[in-house]
């Protein structure tokens, strides 16, 4: 939420501090997507940590990616 904010307000500050926003926000979503890789594969591999919610992650895990490639 607070690099959000800090883009939203970017005007009133430096170029050089919003570029590096940008980047610390690509970065972590990088590794939000490797995370929830691992998190998938454990799944597929029938060693996800709720097996007996498989239903119900496999559904938020497809809306998720719905919402990420809109």
């Amino acid at each position: 939420m607070e690099p959000l904010l800090r883009i939203f307000l970017a005007e009133h500050g430096r170029k050089a501090d919003a570029t590096a926003t940008l980047r610390e926000v690509r970065s972590q979503a990088a590794a939000r997507l490797v995370s929830d890789a691992e998190t998938s594969r454990g799944y597929l591999d029938g060693e996800g940590q709720f097996p007996r919610r498989i239903a119900q992650v496999t559904l938020i895990a497809s809306r998720a990616a719905i919402v990420d490639s809109e």
